[in-house]
């Protein structure tokens, strides 16, 4: 998934998103080549789920 993607899925900024890969809470991105990256969609997926699940533990 490219960037914009995963901002548009997780209605989270660029700057949130790699705050939060940093910490070990986001999943990492993939090089793609020097310049591109993207992330694998289900692990973004399982990130959301994991979170849904969290909330409805609460």
């Amino acid at each position: 998934m490219p960037l914009r993607e995963v901002m548009s899925e997780t209605s989270l900024s660029k700057p949130v998103l790699y705050r939060m890969m940093r910490a070990g809470d986001f999943p990492r991105q993939v090089p793609l080549s020097p310049r591109r990256v993207a992330w694998v969609r289900g692990e973004v997926e399982a990130w959301k789920r994991a979170k849904q699940d969290a909330r409805e533990a609460a």
